[in-house]
């Protein structure tokens, strides 16, 4: 819960104005973000422990969606332009989200309506599973432009959003290593450890037991190095980062090789 204080001054100004105004806006950040994360993780709490209805006594859903509309249209807000003026990978991410998030309820509903005359219901199915297919397709052409938009060195070849490694930046970062760094693997599996490494276990032909394992760790705001041990073989590779709407993008430098 917000403090009295701090509440009184978000009703007067926007929160950059409320900062500029602070003594230091960098602590009152911080207790503005500890905060918020603790009320969102008590009401998580609530809902998970609450039977039935009985959760939109404490949780109406107006306000949830009073929420979910603040936040996605002051995040389309650019410059006093518009929302549908404005492209951003990030809250199409989160609106993406929403809509498989809601779309699964209709799916489980549906399936549990016809679930005596399932052959009724396929069509139903299909579209909707299309829906959450355009959504997604949509965001990630959203995020294709942006990268497009900040990948002014053509040495660079896009692999990931940081925060976002989804299975086709996956696919990327393997491809990356077979075909760039000329390292003859099969697959990889990540597991992202925290916000600063992405672990890697690499799998190739020889079906190694342990398997071959790896990383990707942020050196800082620039560059990420990417290390693999293969058998007895070190390798690694310096990656590039480049950050736009809060956003961090990994990009694979590429490697000049001289013909013979």
């Amino acid at each position: 819960m917000l403090r009295n204080s701090i509440r009184k001054k978000l009703k007067e100004h926007n929160l950059l104005k409320m900062l500029e105004k602070e003594s230091n806006p960098a602590q009152t950040r911080n207790r503005l973000r500890t905060q918020s994360n603790r009320a969102i993780r008590d009401l998580i709490l609530l809902s998970d422990k609450t039977a039935g209805g009985e959760i939109e006594e404490f949780i109406p859903p107006y306000s949830v969606v009073r929420l979910v509309e603040s936040m996605l249209g002051s995040s389309l807000e650019s410059g006093g332009k518009k929302g549908e003026d404005v492209l951003d990978s990030r809250i199409l991410a989160f609106a993406s989200k929403l809509v498989e998030i809601a779309l699964n309820v209709f799916i489980k509903q549906h399936i549990f309506l016809f679930k005596d005359t399932e052959s009724l219901g396929e069509p139903v199915l299909s579209h909707l599973n299309k829906v959450n297919s355009i959504c997604r397709d949509l965001a990630y052409s959203v995020e294709l432009i942006e990268q497009d938009k900040i990948m002014f060195d053509r040495n660079l070849q896009y692999l990931f959003k940081w925060d976002n490694l989804t299975t086709k930046g996956i696919i990327r970062v393997t491809n990356y290593i077979k075909e760039e760094m000329r390292i003859p693997i099969d697959d990889i599996a990540v597991e992202v450890v925290n916000k600063k490494l992405i672990k890697l276990i690499v799998f190739t032909s020889e079906d190694t037991f342990p398997p071959d394992l790896g990383g990707i760790r942020i050196r800082d705001k620039e560059t990420a190095e990417l290390t693999l041990e293969i058998g007895h073989s070190k390798h690694s590779a310096i990656l590039d980062i480049r950050e736009h709407n809060g956003n961090r993008y990994v990009f694979g430098r590429k490697i000049k090789r001289i013909r013979n």
